[in-house]
């Protein structure tokens, strides 16, 4: 009587499959006591989990791709999957750049500074210096560039001058003009006074 009762009751609140729903859920195991019975619970022994829509082990919640097996998580939550993002945390540094240098592709350390050398890592993957290293940073690097450019100025400018000279002096180059002596007066006269007694003969 109690039984057909509590029946009765239930029923005019609940319809007939909802009844056997909780009848189930009553009567089996819930592990992990989170209110979905072991059955039907993708996560028996997580309370925190009990859906896993595409089957890939990772529950609906924590899924960024609930309906693709083939992938799970997004990073940066910039709708591609990790695995196929050059940049899956989305620090601005490329992950195959991160893994080169021992960094982490996973975390946005683009702010951190490892080295110490005052250039964050964002810095130094810009300017193609090494983020672990003190002595290799954008400040050096800078430095280098302005010694090679005076160094480059410098021979410009002995190049132009080397030509500048060469030219201006008839292409002559830097030798200078070899002129012959003059003949003194009194040889020039002798001569002369030999060539008309010649003559006269």
């Amino acid at each position: 009587m109690i039984s057909g009762g509590l029946q009765d009751y239930l029923g005019s609140l609940l319809l007939e499959s909802d009844m056997v729903s909780l009848y189930t859920t009553m009567s089996e195991p819930d592990t992990d006591g989170d209110g979905v019975p072991d059955s039907s619970d993708a996560f028996p022994y997580d309370p925190t989990a009990w859906k896993d829509t595409d089957g890939d082990g990772v529950p609906d919640g924590r899924d960024a791709f609930p309906e693709d097996p083939e992938y799970s998580s997004d990073i940066d939550g910039d709708g591609k999957p990790d695995e196929l993002d050059p940049d899956a945390d989305g620090d601005g540094m490329p992950d195959a750049w991160e893994r080169r240098y021992g960094l982490d592709p996973t975390l946005d350390d683009s702010g951190a500074d490892p080295d110490g050398d005052g250039y964050t890592n964002i810095e130094e993957y810009m300017e193609g210096t090494d983020p672990l290293s003190e002595s290799s940073n954008p400040g050096e690097r800078e430095k280098r560039i302005f010694e090679s450019s005076l160094l480059t100025a410098a021979v410009i400018l002995v190049a132009l001058l080397v030509t500048y000279l060469f030219f201006s002096r008839g292409g002559r180059g830097l030798r200078r003009e070899r002129k012959e002596p003059p003949l003194p007066s009194e040889g020039i006269l002798e001569l002369d006074e030999e060539l008309e007694e010649f003559l006269e003969e």
